[in-house]
């Protein structure tokens, strides 16, 4: 890669610097064969033919075209720019794990990035049953990016009989800028085009389709998509024409005003279709097979991202499939849109996001035109972070939140007797409640069950409870309830503190502070020791490690608010707690 630098500055320097070179290949693109080496490596000069000057052995600039003609596998093995490449005749160009390649703009027919043909000895497009993808192929096992501002041009152009293979290890990026009528970022075409994507590939600024694939006759999935494939923009996101597409990965298809996906020939899907704007509808031409997922959002499922996604006609979703809805506010959350009539019957829900609903939450997920949405989702009983749900899918396609717990609670406490912790709390009613399992932690994060009691299942009648922590550890105690139902559901309760004094080997004083609380050791701690303070609702105010090696400590307390507090001491020896005032 060095050399190649190298001999790239010096002809820039002898192009820059001599008035008579001065309109030379850097002022116009050359066009570069492929006459072959003995290597078959992109980065020999050996195999290159400057078809303007018929000059051998120099390499392609960033500004040259390329044409690789013949029965040839030609390797990318370091980084490079060019200003496209046309394959033909049963080339194959292979870029490298770890490679980047990169196009400027189109170059040969005057638009294409990179543009594969196959043409017979007759002239014709043959005519393949399928099975033969033709001779001409890119494979694509490291990044490629393709970036065409030409009015009409198409950054990935495949033509019949030839194919683009996108292995795990590789990605295709493609920016489009054209604005003419065939500004496509990737046109399949042809009887036996194929694109197969098992890596990465993301369309921006698609112009007038993200992928346009056309056709004369459905033989074979020419598009398939078993990676991830992100197209944003364009007027028309994907426009499957007469061909089959098959994705068994992540589709995510969006900002397309007219619509994210066209359907001329069969859009099958097995894998996770999303997006946001609106999906054609053909009654056997789109197909969404049992186990696939329809998610709306813009970004893969996992990462919260609210969207919309349309249905332009009466659809029904088959059993099996499922639809991910996310939640991230109460204003901002996945839908379905139906223009017609919509159909959930045996469809599984699943839920996602980070918001924690409360009670009187309504949802609209799945809308249709009519008002109505047929049969009901699988995958009950419905909650999210832990809270319950019930899903309206018999009229008006929302999810509905009721009480945030099945038990009416009074009162939680938690109070120190002597070494151990009294918990007390009471119900005004109960439904369906099995039981509560009472959880401990000593740093409000992480919980584990200390006991059990039975609920009183359902009553309108006042309930009281208690329990003893034996084991409490020195210090601060966390503790919370989680209410079971009869059918799995289950609900924490607000958390309540304890405070345990330990065997002190320091001092709090003064008990009543008003600018500092001064910590005093007997003898200087071993190891590491940090000082937390603490409010009576629990909530840490302060948190410092202890210098090594001191006997005292000052912590400031002038701008605290008046009331009562813990210090709480973490050692090597465990932990310890005393009390101060602040007036």
């Amino acid at each position: 890669m060095k050399g190649r630098i190298l001999r790239l500055f010096v002809l820039l320097g002898f192009v820059f610097l001599n008035p008579l070179f001065f309109a030379s290949a850097w002022a116009d693109s050359d066009t570069f064969l492929w006459i072959g080496g003995t290597t078959g490596v992109w980065e020999d000069g050996a195999n290159w033919k400057n078809l303007d000057s018929m000059t051998v052995g120099l390499l392609p600039l960033p500004v040259d075209d390329v044409m690789i003609d013949g029965d040839v596998i030609v390797t990318v093995t370091e980084d490079l720019i060019i200003e496209s490449v046309q394959l033909s005749g049963g080339a194959k160009l292979v870029i490298a794990p770890g490679v980047t390649m990169s196009t400027t703009e189109g170059g040969l027919d005057g638009s294409n990035s990179i543009r594969l043909d196959y043409v017979s000895e007759n002239g014709n497009y043959p005519n393949f049953d399928g099975t033969n993808m033709g001779p001409s192929e890119l494979v694509v096992e490291g990044t490629l990016y393709l970036d065409n501002d030409d009015a009409n041009g198409s950054g990935l152009y495949i033509t019949a009989g030839t194919t683009v293979r996108v292995k795990s290890t590789g990605s295709i990026s493609i920016t489009n800028e054209g604005l003419g009528d065939r500004a496509e970022a990737i046109v399949v075409r042809g009887d036996g085009a194929s694109l197969i994507n098992e890596g990465t590939i993301t369309v921006v600024n698609a112009g007038t389709a993200g992928i346009r694939t056309t056709g004369a006759d459905i033989k074979e999935y020419n598009v398939v998509n078993n990676g991830t494939l992100t197209i944003s923009g364009g007027d028309v996101g994907l426009d499957v024409g007469s061909v089959y597409v098959q994705n068994n990965g992540t589709l995510i298809v969006s900002d397309a005003p007219t619509k994210i996906i066209t359907l001329g020939g069969r859009f099958r899907n097995f894998g996770t279709l999303g997006g946001n704007g609106t999906v054609g509808v053909h009654p056997t031409r789109l197909i969404l097979e049992p186990n696939s997922t329809i998610s709306p959002g813009t970004t893969i499922p996992g990462t919260p991202s609210a969207g919309t996604l349309t249905f332009d006609s009466d659809i029904n979703l088959p059993s099996g499939v499922k639809v991910l809805i996310e939640i991230i506010a109460s204003n901002s959350y996945d839908r379905i849109i139906v223009q017609g009539t919509a159909g959930v019957v045996s469809a599984t829900l699943n839920l996602d996001g980070p918001y924690t609903p409360v009670s009187g939450n309504n949802f609209l997920i799945v809308d249709s035109t009519t008002g109505q949405v047929d049969g009901s989702f699988g995958g009950g009983p419905f909650s999210l972070n832990g809270v319950p749900m019930v899903f309206d899918n018999t009229s008006d396609g929302v999810l509905k939140f009721g009480s945030v717990l099945p038990v009416t609670l009074t009162s939680f406490t938690a109070r120190p007797i002597g070494k151990a912790v009294q918990l007390d709390w009471a119900t005004a009613t109960e439904t369906n409640n099995d039981y509560f399992s009472i959880e401990h932690s000593t740093d409000g994060r992480t919980f584990s069950e200390i006991g059990r009691l039975t609920g009183a299942g359902t009553t309108q009648e006042e309930q009281r409870y208690a329990f003893v922590h034996r084991s409490p550890e020195a210090g601060l105690n966390y503790y919370r309830l989680d209410q079971h139902d009869f059918d799995g559901a289950h609900e924490y309760s607000p958390v309540q503190t304890a405070v345990i004094e330990g065997k002190n080997t320091w001092t709090a004083w003064p008990t009543l502070a008003r600018d500092v609380v001064n910590l005093e050791w007997v003898e200087a701690p071993k190891g590491s020791t940090v000082v937390e303070v603490f409010n009576t609702a629990g909530q840490k105010v302060y948190s410092q490690p202890a210098p090594r090696g001191a006997v005292r400590v000052q912590v400031p307390v002038q701008q605290w608010a008046p009331g009562m507090y813990w210090v709480v001491v973490q050692g090597r020896g465990g932990a310890d707690a005393q009390w101060f005032m602040k007036e």
